[in-house]
C-alpha cells in the first residue's frame, strides 16, 4: 500500500490498493455535523480526486459514491456554470433542456458500463484494450466494473434524486438496483432508494415538460422524512416483507 496522498483537500478512498489510500472527505466534520457542501470541492478541484472521478465533460462531473449502496453507485454533479441548484425543488420548467442533457449523459454512461459487464466473459481479462474503447469513462473504472467478482448480482440502473438531499449541490444518483453493498446497513438507507423519497429522473422530466416548476409537484418535507424513517421493509422486486435489513439482503440474492 502506498503512503496516503497528501493534498489540500482529502479525497474519497478507492477500492484498489494500487491507486493508494485516500481519506474520505465526507468524514470531515464541523463540530458534530458532516460537511454538507463537500461536493463543491469535487466540482471546483476535480484534479485532486483522481481515485473518485470517473467521468467529466463541459456540463458535469461523475464520481464514485463514498459509501455505495449497490454494486455500482455514482453521483452525477452538474457543473456550476451549467446548472447550479441545491436540490430538485429548485428546478424550473426552463431548466428542462439542461436536465435532459444530464439525464442522457447518465444513461449513456450506464450503457457503457452494462456493455463492459456483459463483455467480461467474451474477452480475456489480460486484454486492457476494451477499457480504452470506453474512452468517455476512466479506463481504470471500466476495468474495475468488468472484474467485479459478483457481476451476476449487478442489477439494472436507476437514475434519480433524493427528495431531501443530505449533500449539496444538486446531484443525480446513478445506482444499480441489486443494492448489494456492505454500506447499506439501515432502513433509512433502504428507504432512500426504494420509496418516493427517491424521485426518478423521468418524473422530473415529465413535470418540467408540462411547464411546471418542480417544487409544485413536491410534497412537504415532513412527508419525505416520514418515508425515510418508515420501519417497514419490503423487497422492491416482489414486495415480500422483512423485519430486518440482514433478512432483506439475504433475500435479494434470489433476484439476481
Amino acid at each position: 500500500m502506498e503512503a496516503a496522498v497528501k493534498t489540500e483537500v482529502p479525497v474519497i478512498p478507492h477500492s484498489s490498493a494500487k491507486r493508494g489510500k485516500e481519506e474520505n472527505p465526507s468524514s470531515k466534520r464541523t463540530g458534530f455535523s458532516f460537511n454538507r457542501n463537500i461536493l463543491y470541492e469535487y466540482l471546483r478541484n476535480p484534479h485532486r480526486f483522481p481515485n473518485s472521478v470517473v467521468y467529466e465533460d463541459q456540463n458535469c462531473l461523475v464520481i464514485k459514491d463514498a459509501y455505495p449502496k449497490a454494486m455500482i453507485h455514482l453521483l452525477l454533479l452538474p457543473k456550476e456554470s451549467f446548472l447550479l441548484k441545491s436540490s430538485i425543488k429548485e428546478f424550473l420548467f426552463g431548466d428542462l433542456s439542461k436536465v435532459e442533457v444530464l439525464h442522457e449523459t447518465a444513461k449513456r454512461l450506464s450503457q457503457k458500463l452494462s456493455e463492459a459487464i456483459s463483455s467480461q466473459d467474451s474477452k480475456p481479462a489480460d486484454q486492457p484494450q476494451h477499457a480504452e474503447e470506453n474512452s468517455e469513462l476512466k479506463a481504470w473504472f471500466v476495468e474495475e466494473v468488468r472484474h467485479k467478482p459478483t457481476k451476476e448480482k449487478i442489477g439494472r440502473f436507476l437514475f434519480g434524486y433524493h427528495a431531501v438531499p443530505s449533500l449539496y449541490p444538486l446531484h443525480l444518483h446513478i445506482i444499480t438496483d441489486d443494492f448489494h453493498s456492505p454500506a447499506l446497513k439501515t432502513k433509512k438507507h433502504w428507504n432512500s432508494f426504494t420509496s418516493e423519497y427517491f424521485i426518478k429522473s423521468e418524473t422530473v422530466e415529465k413535470i418540467l415538460s408540462e411547464g411546471k416548476h418542480f417544487k409544485t409537484a413536491m410534497k412537504e418535507e415532513e412527508y419525505y422524512e416520514g418515508l425515510l424513517n418508515s420501519s417497514s421493509l419490503h423487497c422492491h422486486k416482489c414486495q415480500q416483507s422483512f423485519s430486518t435489513i440482514p433478512q432483506l439482503k439475504n433475500h435479494l440474492v434470489s433476484h439476481f
